[in-house]
């Protein structure tokens, strides 16, 4: 999967887990997240994958 990232920081960094931005990894071709299990594909944002820029480093 291509992928490029679109930042996010839900909760403001109000709490330890969000105080990192978060990001998405996105298919440029098809404009789908990728899966929160880590594989496949999915529309639908509630169900993409978030993680810091180091987490998408590691993918």
């Amino acid at each position: 999967m291509t992928s490029i990232l679109h930042g996010i920081n839900p909760n403001n960094g109000s709490s330890a887990f969000y105080a990192q931005i978060k990001v998405h990894a996105v298919n440029p071709s098809t404009g789908a997240f990728l899966h929160m299990s880590g594989n496949g594909e999915t529309n639908n944002q509630n169900y993409a994958w978030a993680g810091t820029q180091v987490q998408y480093d590691k993918l």
